[in-house]
């Protein structure tokens, strides 16, 4: 299954149903899931429960991270670092053989089946 991440309310659920829909576009056989932490509201799972096969919530998993070399730094990544490891949720979908985690600010350009095998 191809897995991403809506985490920290709504805000990156745009993002997740371009990912989908870049999946759809390239015609990838496998299952698309989306996890979702518990501030991710109604409204939004049901849109992402239109493009994707599953939509899992997952627990935070939160881990306090080296401060950063620069300003600049500190203000791009302070508010969601910590809690970037809940990505390896994923682990734990063990209803699928294989996951593939894609950021939920990518977009597939080409079919990438071929990385499951």
């Amino acid at each position: 299954a191809w897995v991403t991440l809506v985490m920290l309310g709504d805000g990156y659920a745009a993002g997740a149903l371009a990912v989908a829909h870049s999946l759809r576009m390239v015609q990838t056989k496998h299952d698309l899931v989306c996890m979702v932490t518990p501030d991710v509201t109604n409204p939004t799972r049901r849109h992402l429960r239109v493009v994707y096969d599953d939509v899992i919530e997952v627990p935070y998993i939160r881990q306090k991270c080296r401060l950063f070399l620069s300003p600049d730094q500190s203000r791009m990544y302070n508010d969601w670092i910590e809690f970037s490891f809940t990505k390896w949720n994923c682990l734990n979908l063990v209803q699928y053989e294989r996951v593939m985690f894609i950021d939920a600010d990518m977009v597939v350009k080409v079919n990438s089946d071929d990385l499951f095998e």
